[in-house]
């Protein structure tokens, strides 16, 4: 059984989100972190005396998208929708096969449900994990060019400028 590309998907979709949101949801307006429904509480604010609230927000907003998840293409578009980074050129539906099946691998260990196939691992191609593989790094690849476009388009700085 082959599985570790399904956990290259989930790893690289996992990262791109969380790095791009990084890069700009502590500076967001109040407007758009309300929308992360994520609750602090007064203990946590606490914490903070002696600091600032940039660096609460920056580290209220690292803990929060270390527990986010992307388990659809749904919610991947949801977080890119959320970035303001729209994405033409490529059809995120076409990762859902390598989420289902990433899903499948780490809840059910790849075994089949079906009553005739009951607890059989289910078979995999190595040529299917190569091509999620490659429609990842695609989406991968995409997603910086179509964020480093938009950003030069409205004069944002670049992350790694000094």
């Amino acid at each position: 059984m082959f599985t570790s590309g399904s956990s290259i998907t989930s790893r690289h979709w996992k990262i791109v989100c969380s790095t791009l949101w990084y890069s700009k949801l502590p500076f967001a307006l109040p407007s758009e972190l309300h929308k992360t429904e994520y609750k602090i509480q007064l203990g946590r604010v606490a914490e903070y005396r002696e600091k600032t609230v940039d660096e609460l927000i920056k580290d209220v907003v690292f803990e929060y998208l270390g527990r986010a998840t992307y388990n659809s293409s749904g919610d991947i578009s949801k977080a890119l929708k959320s970035l303001a980074i729209t994405l033409e050129k490529f059809d995120l539906s076409q990762l859902d096969t390598a989420i289902k099946r990433r899903h499948g691998i780490v809840h059910r260990a790849d075994r089949i449900d079906r009553e005739e196939e009951v607890g059989k691992v289910a078979p995999i191609q190595t040529t299917h994990v190569l091509k999620w593989v490659e429609e990842v790094e695609r989406f991968v690849e995409l997603v910086f060019e179509t964020q480093e476009s938009q950003d030069n388009d409205k004069g944002v700085r670049p992350l790694n400028a000094k």
